[in-house]
């Protein structure tokens, strides 16, 4: 057996791990129909591998577009608290309340 090989296939298998992971606690820390989307990734990534199926190429491919899906909420997350941002959007707007876009400070 080779050291490296089993080496990387560790980390393989943690790096999936710690992805599903993080997926689940941005799913449910804060409940949202975004937030919905990453816990549904979750349940379907530990669903297929609880089947004993791999998490290859197609897993991967999920993560990438949640990936995308992430950054552009990190990006309005970040829009959301600009001052004049604030003026347009009230605190009943149902909007942002449905994907959790609340103002920090």
């Amino acid at each position: 057996m080779d050291l490296n090989s089993n080496l990387f296939r560790q980390q393989y298998v943690s790096g999936k791990c710690v992805a599903l992971a993080s997926l689940c606690l941005a799913g449910i820390l804060r409940p949202s129909a975004l937030n919905g989307v990453y816990f549904l990734v979750f349940l379907g990534g530990m669903t297929w591998w609880s089947c004993y199926k791999e998490l290859h190429r197609p897993f991967g491919m999920v993560l990438q577009c949640v990936q995308v899906l992430a950054g552009l909420h990190i990006v309005a997350l970040f829009v959301v608290q600009l001052q004049w941002i604030q003026v347009f959007l009230t605190s009943d707007c149902n909007y942002c309340r449905l994907v959790t876009l609340s103002q920090i400070l």
